[in-house]
C-alpha cells in the first residue's frame, strides 16, 4: 500500500484533532466527520483552465497563471496529466482532478458572460486577426510567446499613443538585438467582438513588429483553445 505524503498526513491527523475535539463538545459525530474531510478537501488551490493546446494547457492557480506541458509541475503543486478537448486532468498531492474550459475546482466559480472569436490560420499558416487599438483598425498577429501587445513606433503614432511623453523607457529583446522600446497602456484593444480595457503594450522603436503582436497582456485576460484548426477566444 501507498504511503501518504507527510504534508497529507499531517493535515488528516490535525483534521482528526479537530473532529476528536467536537466529539469531547458533544458535537455529533457525522458532522464531526464532516468537518474533518471538509478541512482537507479546502487544501485544494483554486484551480482554473483557461486555455488548451496539444499537449499544454495555461492554468489560472489562485491568480497565478502558468502555461503547463504534460507532466509539468506549477510551484503550488498542480501537475498536468492530460491536456484534452474542452478539459484537462490534474493532480494535487496524489489525487486527480478534471477541470473544463473556464471553470474551476477549489473554489467558488461564476459561470461568466461569454463572448467568442474564431480565427483562423493565415496563408503562413499564422494566426491572424483584424480588430483596433484605440478605435483605429488594426491588423494583428496572434502570439501567446510575447508578454505584451506590441507595436512598431510608426504604427503607435496612427494609433494615438503619445509613447515618448506617456510610456516608460526600457530596453526591448528583438530578433536583431535589443532595442528602444516605451512601455504604455493602451486604453482600448478589440478582436472581432472582445474589447478590453487598460491592457500593457510595448511600443518598440523602429520597424519592427511589422504587424502588431496580440501578446498576453490581451490573450491572457481571455480562455484559448484550438479547435477544428481555428483559435477560439472567449471572453471570460
Amino acid at each position: 500500500m501507498g504511503r501518504w505524503p507527510a504534508r497529507t498526513c499531517h493535515r488528516f491527523a490535525a483534521a482528526g484533532r479537530r473532529a476528536r475535539r467536537a466529539l469531547s463538545n458533544g458535537t455529533p459525530a457525522l458532522l464531526a466527520l464532516a468537518f474533518a474531510v471538509a478541512a482537507t478537501a479546502a487544501d485544494l488551490p483554486r484551480v482554473a483552465l483557461v486555455g488548451l493546446f496539444p499537449g499544454k494547457a495555461v492554468l489560472e492557480i489562485e491568480g497565478e497563471r502558468y502555461v503547463l506541458a504534460e507532466g509539468e509541475r506549477s510551484p503550488e503543486g498542480i501537475t498536468l496529466i492530460q491536456a484534452g478537448e474542452g478539459s484537462a486532468v490534474i493532480s494535487h498531492e496524489g489525487r486527480r482532478h478534471e477541470v473544463a474550459l473556464s471553470r474551476a475546482v477549489g473554489g467558488r466559480y461564476a459561470e461568466p458572460e461569454r463572448r467568442t472569436v474564431r480565427i483562423a490560420r493565415d496563408g503562413r499558416g499564422m494566426y491572424s486577426a483584424s480588430g483596433s487599438i484605440n478605435g483605429r483598425g488594426a491588423s494583428f498577429l496572434v502570439d501567446t510567446g510575447a508578454t505584451l501587445v506590441a507595436v512598431n513606433r510608426n504604427d503607435a503614432r496612427r494609433f494615438g499613443i503619445d509613447f515618448e511623453r506617456e510610456g516608460t523607457r526600457v530596453m526591448a529583446e528583438t530578433a536583431s538585438g535589443q532595442t528602444a522600446a516605451w512601455r504604455v497602456r493602451l486604453d482600448r484593444v478589440r478582436v472581432g467582438e472582445i474589447e478590453l480595457r487598460d491592457v500593457p503594450a510595448l511600443v518598440v522603436d523602429g520597424g519592427s513588429p511589422r504587424t502588431p503582436l496580440l501578446g498576453m497582456s490581451f490573450l491572457g485576460r481571455l480562455s484559448l483553445r484550438e479547435e477544428g484548426g481555428l483559435l477560439l477566444l472567449e471572453q471570460r
